[in-house]
């Protein structure tokens, strides 16, 4: 079986700037040049005030840029209680050396805070081109109320019973505060189409820059399957938000030596106010080697402001770091 590089960066501990141009938060160990990683990110990120914005990016320390479409620009929902970024996407590494930073930008006479970061590259040169897919599209375009496919891949003959884990995210221009956008992923086979999962959210201001990903794996049949991120405004009402990037990456599990997948649609409700199991499985390696573990969930508010934390747990402990306990 096959293996990947793998780099794996985390922050378990309280960042804070009062700094008004972006400020490291943390840099992933060095990247090798000319090589092509794939970039999974999520954060936990606050500021001090609702009135302001505040910002976090990657920065390409190789090449001395901004990772394309990495931004993310709000104003908390709640001062000083955590928000999520995210990021799905690629990075060729140049030949300056050094890694992949986390940065974070502050208003005027404020705080900007980063409570929580987990950010992995993965090197798949080892993969054959038919064991993963990556497509991103980074033209603006404004939403409709109808879904749109924004970036997709076609696995034209895939073989039967196949489990891929399919990632999916969006950045998205906060246009229109009283509106709600929406990403989902979807499966299509002939007329058959599987439309979940499926978020939605709203900005608190306009000019914000949100971003939000998604995951699940899917056990694909023989016939030709077209697997997308799409897009959309819940209604056709007043200004439309816009839709600035997108990415979808998928990795056939079966190449890999051993590997375990769940994924549910059952809704789990709950007024407790400690951690409820949404979903777990079973797994024992078939070896000594690095096990990558992610995953994700959505929830419906059931009221404004109202925090809901979710987190991974691995034997009972929270992966990779207990910080998102808190």
């Amino acid at each position: 079986m096959t293996s990947i590089g793998l780099i794996h960066t985390t922050v378990g501990t309280t960042v804070s700037s009062t700094l008004t141009s972006f400020a490291e938060v943390v840099e992933s160990d060095d990247l090798v040049d000319g090589t092509t990683y794939y970039v999974i990110c999520h954060a936990l990120c606050e500021g001090s005030t609702t009135l302001s914005f505040f910002e976090w990016q990657l920065y390409d320390n190789t090449n001395g840029e901004v990772v394309a479409d990495s931004a993310m620009k709000r104003k908390p929902t709640t001062a000083d209680k955590t928000q999520s970024y995210s990021f799905i996407g690629k990075i060729v590494a140049g030949a300056s050396g050094g890694g992949i930073s986390f940065q974070q930008k502050s208003a005027s006479l404020q705080t900007v805070r980063t409570q929580f970061v987990s950010m992995i590259f993965m090197d798949l040169s080892n993969l054959q081109s038919s064991d993963y897919f990556f497509d991103s599209n980074s033209v603006e375009t404004t939403h409709t109320d109808s879904f749109v496919t924004s970036s997709s891949s076609t696995i034209a003959s895939p073989t039967d019973g196949d489990t891929w884990l399919v990632f999916g995210w969006a950045s998205t221009a906060i246009n229109n505060t009283a509106k709600q956008a929406q990403m989902r992923l979807s499966k299509i086979l002939g007329v058959a189409q599987v439309t979940t999962p499926l978020g939605s959210y709203e900005g608190k201001g306009r000019g914000e820059k949100l971003n939000w990903w998604a995951c699940r794996p899917y056990v694909l049949t023989g016939g030709s399957t077209l697997l997308a991120v799409q897009v959309r405004d819940e209604d056709d009402t007043g200004e439309d938000n816009s839709g600035l990037a997108s990415s979808i990456f998928g990795l056939r599990l079966n190449a890999f030596q051993n590997f375990s997948a769940e994924y549910t649609d059952a809704e789990t409700t709950t007024t407790a106010v400690t951690f409820q199991e949404l979903d777990s499985l079973d797994f024992t390696p078939k070896s000594t080697n690095t096990i990558v573990t992610v995953a994700s969930a959505i929830f419906a508010a059931g009221s404004a402001s109202i925090p809901v934390a979710t987190r991974i747990q691995v034997g009972g402990t929270t992966s990779p770091n207990t910080q998102p306990d808190t």
